[in-house]
């Protein structure tokens, strides 16, 4: 998102049709679950999901543009919680792949 960029609700003609605009940004806010870099930007678009204008609907077009870029570029970071211990799964990996640790299968009867 373009920094120097001020939205506000009365920034430009309205959409004559908002649904397409609520739909794209439904899709870029299910997008943020796998790309947190892209959160800041579709939260503040969506921010104007009841009255969308021009500039958004543009500014969100930036945001597909800029994804589409990167597309099949590896993105390995995959976050979970077990108990209170968060494992960063892409580090584990990444460790394995250059052989500084090994995995052993450990039956469940032991």
């Amino acid at each position: 998102m373009d920094v120097n960029l001020k939205l506000s609700s009365t920034n430009g003609d309205p959409l004559p049709d908002p649904t397409s605009y609520r739909r794209l940004i439904g899709r870029l806010l299910y997008l943020t679950i796998t790309r947190p870099d892209l959160s800041f930007a579709v939260n503040h678009l969506s921010q104007y999901m009841a009255d969308p204008r021009v500039p958004y609907l543009q500014e969100a077009h930036r945001i597909l543009a800029s994804v589409k870029s990167t597309v099949g570029q590896d993105n390995r970071v995959f976050h979970e919680r077990t108990k209170h211990i968060e494992i960063d799964y892409h580090l584990i990996r990444d460790c394995i792949v250059r052989g500084q640790v090994k995995t052993f299968h450990i039956a469940s009867s032991h």
